[in-house]
């Protein structure tokens, strides 16, 4: 590491202490220029649902009916599907994390 490296990384934590937004809040829409921004294609494939439902079965054992069945149990009956691929991973990982999956 050199010099140079150790200064642009000191600038960066200064500017995390300094605005907080720079890197503490989800990034859900719109440029923002933060280093946590997603920046490939945010165009769901056709597919998409199908492969991800798919790979959970295979990775859980639970179909998508068994899972929703799950997270509605543990979130209560007023949680509603999310919409977007990271709100799915953010919710399974939470479920998973409290072994409801």
């Amino acid at each position: 590491m050199t010099d140079e490296d150790v200064r642009k990384l000191a600038r960066q934590i200064e500017r995390v202490y300094a605005d907080a937004d720079y890197v503490g809040s989800l990034v859900t829409q719109g440029t923002t220029n933060r280093p946590t921004a997603y920046t490939g294609s945010k165009v769901e494939p056709p597919d998409w649902w199908d492969r991800f439902w798919e790979k959970h079965l295979q990775d859980t054992g639970l179909t998508r009916e068994e899972t929703i069945r799950r997270l509605m149990e543990l979130y209560g009956e007023g949680w509603m599907l999310p919409r977007e691929q990271a709100e799915w991973d953010r919710t399974l990982e939470d479920a998973r994390r409290q072994n409801a999956l």
